[in-house]
């Protein structure tokens, strides 16, 4: 594969992984239906995806690590195929949250492993036209991923829009023909740290969508952060060098990073939750109309994430990080309005 498109193909992926949550999220009106769902079931749904997404990036990472981009990389897309097609075929409300962690999971391996096969095959001096490309497609994907979703929701079925992701199937071969094997074999896969840093960042993703779940479910996300975070603690004590390095932990822009991510994806999540469910019982929109409502909210990001980098050398990062709360906080709570 050609150099010059390889930045093409790594903003596909990204985009794949966007359409996972977005296109589901129109559809959603029709799967509650066809499963009957309450709303905790809905939501359980969507955050089922994201819990683990969340667990599984650092992992992917780690193994890319020790292992090249390569391997990984391919079982990630694989799995997030997988996932999505039992989700599709999915007779219940147990089986599709099975697919969508299974999903989730392997869609993780996108964020944590496209960046190295990025840097590995694009000359230094080429990478930040070659970043703006792949942020440009999995922007233009993102975007349309509630559209697509509605139409695909409308003209085939609910289960079908589900199964988009599953496309990126076709894409492993490329990936295969880019992406490189090998990383540091001397070095070891801190397995306990993993599974600590895995289950923390589930219980956390919990717990921030407590709201939508319902205090049960908060509670158990609470206990799990509780239960995996002190021993994770106690853990990053005796292996400074393991799987989370405690001199990132100690980082203050780690802990800032952390917050503003978590508290704009909870936010986004709870938009993706209440629209879709809202605009068609109470307005009785359809799957199209819908997708056409979300695409905004899907576009913001990626335009957002471009406009920082142009700012980023003339603000501050701590106050554009304020605007995004800021924004994203406004946005939930027009949201909320809704009735």
């Amino acid at each position: 594969m050609a150099i010059s498109r390889v930045p093409y193909l790594l903003g596909v992926l990204f985009g794949l992984a966007a359409v996972g949550s977005s296109a589901t999220a129109v559809v959603i009106p029709d799967l509650a239906a066809a499963l009957d769902l309450e709303t905790e079931g809905i939501a359980a749904v969507l955050v089922a995806y994201s819990i683990a997404f969340a667990a599984m990036t650092a992992v992917f990472g780690r193994l890319g690590d020790l292992h090249g981009q390569r391997g990984p990389l391919v079982v990630g897309i694989a799995t997030m195929a997988i996932g999505a097609i039992v989700s599709a075929v999915a007779p219940s409300l147990a089986v599709l949250i099975i697919g969508r962690l299974v999903q989730g999971a392997g869609a993780g391996a996108i964020p944590a492993l496209v960046p190295g096969v990025l840097s590995s095959r694009i000359p230094d001096d080429d990478q930040p036209a070659a970043l703006s490309t792949v942020a440009a497609m999995a922007g233009v994907l993102a975007a349309l991923g509630p559209l697509l979703g509605g139409i695909v929701g409308e003209v085939a079925s609910w289960r079908v829009a589900i199964a988009l992701p599953a496309v990126g199937v076709v894409l492993v071969p490329l990936v295969a023909s880019v992406a490189l094997d090998g990383g540091d074999d001397t070095d070891r896969l801190d397995r306990r740290g993993a599974v600590l840093t895995a289950a923390a960042a589930a219980g956390f993703v919990l717990v921030l969508q407590a709201p939508g779940l319902g205090i049960v479910v908060g509670g158990v996300g609470g206990a799990l952060l509780v239960l995996a975070g002190i021993p994770l603690a106690r853990h990053l004590v005796h292996e400074p060098e393991g799987f989370i390095p405690r001199s990132v932990v100690a980082s203050p822009p780690f802990w800032m990073n952390a917050v503003v991510g978590a508290t704009l994806a909870a936010v986004y999540l709870s938009i993706l939750l209440a629209v879709p469910v809202r605009l068609a019982a109470n307005e009785s929109w359809s799957a199209v109309q819908i997708g056409l409502a979300l695409v905004p909210a899907a576009a913001a990001g990626p335009l957002a994430s471009m406009a920082g980098k142009r700012l980023a050398d003339r603000v501050p990062s701590a106050v554009l990080a304020g605007v995004g709360v800021g924004a994203s906080g406004l946005g939930a709570i027009l949201a909320a309005a809704l009735d």
